[in-house]
This record gives C-alpha cells, structure tokens and sequence, in this order.
C-alpha cells in the first residue's frame, strides 16, 4: 500500500510540475493580451488551453453574450508573426479582433506602413521605435471570411491593452482598448443566428468536425 501511494504522490507531483510549467509560460501572453476578457480569469484561460487543450469556447463568454466558439488566427512573414486575430462566432455574426500588443503612446494614420510607439521608462527616458502596421493584413483576412461567410454580419476592432495610448492614432478600422471588447460584442446588433449555425460556421472556419 506504501509503494502505491508513493507512486501516486510521484505521478502527482510530477502532473503538478508540469501544470506549474505551463501556467508560467502562459501568464506573459496572458497578462499582455486580450485573454482575461475572453475567459474572465487566468484559472479559467489555463483551464481551456492546458486541461481540455481546447480553447474555443468560454464559459465567461457563454454567460455575456450566450453560445459561442473562438478562433485564433495569425498571419506570419518572413518567419515572423505580422498579425494575430481573435474572431468570435456567435449569435450576433462574426466579431474579429486584430490584437496589439505593445503598450506607450501609438501614432500614425491608416495608411503608414509602419506606426510609431513612444515609451517613457521609469527613469523619465523617452524611446521611439516602428510598429507594424496591421491593417492590410486584417484586411487580407477580413477578405476571406467575407469569402467563406458571405451572408454572416461582420464587425472589426483593432485592440489594444488598456494602458495604451492611442488618440495619436487614425485608423480606418475602429480602435478599442481590451476592457472594451465584452461591450462591443454585446452592442452589436444584427439578424439572430442559431447556435446549430454557429457550430456549422465555426466548424467550417476550423475544420472542425460539426
């Protein structure tokens, strides 16, 4: 009996490592994305990816704005990320999220290829360097999704964390911080789409089984 419950204390522990492992390396894109208005907390984020290694669906988000699923997305050059979108299909249409993660004071105009991003550190020091521009690239996948989904409702939001700075900034598409995002999806409004029709679009976005 001994031996047992060595073993299970071994199996245990080593289970508890390695959950303690992944909670630490997801806590950073955590902390600085738009994940905390999705699930409504870090336990619940970890319990989504890690447990059931599934995160396209929220209980948070089930009790705001009723059934949906999630979809990450990402568009990479050069070996490197140059966007990330968060599209949530839900009874409203489709609502994507084009995230930026940076923080300061962001300037430019819709159609720089590049905008600018000012940081003051604690010692009072001002730096400035180039942000991606991320436009033509949601436009890109915006594109697609009309393509796949032509009769659904689509909105669009470029994201940013709260603390960011972006009255500098003009945009074609409408710009919102992240504490932002449950009350624009629930303002959107437009035709009901069933939940069986959510299960169906986000299935197709995915390739899903439905």
């Amino acid at each position: 009996m001994d031996n047992a419950y060595t073993l299970l204390y071994i199996i245990v522990a080593f289970a508890a490592a390695g959950w303690l492992f992944q909670a630490a390396r997801l806590w950073p894109d955590y902390k600085n994305g738009l994940y905390r208005e999705l699930y409504g907390g870090f336990i619940f984020y970890f319990w989504h990816v890690v447990i059931r290694q599934d995160a396209s669906e929220s209980g948070y988000l089930r009790q705001k704005i009723g059934y949906s699923r999630i979809l990450f997305s990402k568009i990479d050059k050069n070996g490197k990320t140059a966007a990330r979108f968060c599209t949530i299909f839900y009874n409203e249409g489709l609502f994507t999220i084009c995230y930026q993660n940076t923080d300061g004071a962001i300037h430019g105009k819709a159609k720089d290829k590049d905008w600018v991003v000012t940081r003051t550190d604690k010692k009072g020091q001002t730096a400035s360097f180039r942000h991606h521009n991320p436009t033509a690239d949601l436009e890109a996948y915006l594109r697609r999704l009309a393509i796949a989904f032509p009769d659904a409702h689509m909105e669009t939001r470029i994201c940013f964390p709260d603390k960011v700075d972006f009255s500098g900034l003009k945009s074609d598409v409408q710009l919102i911080h992240a504490e932002q995002i449950m009350n624009e999806l629930q303002n959107v409004k437009a035709d009901f789409i069933s939940d069986e029709m959510i299960k169906a679009d986000f299935a197709k976005a995915s390739g899903e089984k439905a």
